[in-house]
């Protein structure tokens, strides 16, 4: 059976509701981490018994964060359910756009899940892209600025 992974595209308009001056949340795996140590991703993780994938997306940007995201404002943006790229997870991409400043803690972390968090400037994330663990979460950012950008221009 395949496993429903949740991520977090967390995007802070606080300085800016333009989306060109808006930051993107990346967490930077802990370095005694199994797969991909050292490197970023978004936020999320695996579904628990009988959560929702909103459920899911709280819960794990909390624990990796420290942000609590209100359920309400969180848009399922993509979805990736291709047993020929995967046989292992499906996986779930939200969008959670926050309009004001949120401190942001490893706190909640399980122990060498996660090294550090960051804000990450839109006109910054290019120079991630190679420090991607999954380079498919730096297209999907790039999908959610071009889709966000169009929409805020129009």
């Amino acid at each position: 059976m395949r496993q429903i992974i949740c991520c977090g595209i967390i995007v802070n308009f606080a300085e800016s509701t333009d989306f060109c001056k808006a930051s993107v949340l990346l967490v930077q795996r802990g370095f005694g981490a199994k797969n991909h140590p050292g490197e970023w991703c978004l936020p999320g993780g695996h579904l628990e018994d009988n959560e929702t994938i909103i459920d899911g997306t709280v819960r794990e940007c909390f624990e990796e964060t420290g942000i609590k995201l209100d359920p309400k404002k969180i848009e399922l943006f993509t979805w990736e359910d291709n047993p020929e790229i995967s046989q292992k997870f499906i996986m779930m991409d939200f969008f959670c756009p926050l309009y004001e400043k949120v401190e942001i803690s490893t706190e909640n972390a399980e122990p060498n899940e996660i090294a550090d968090i960051r804000w990450v400037p839109m006109n910054e994330i290019w120079s991630y892209r190679d420090k991607m663990a999954f380079p498919e979460q730096f297209n999907i950012i790039r999908r959610i600025f071009k889709t966000e950008v169009a929409h805020y221009t129009k």
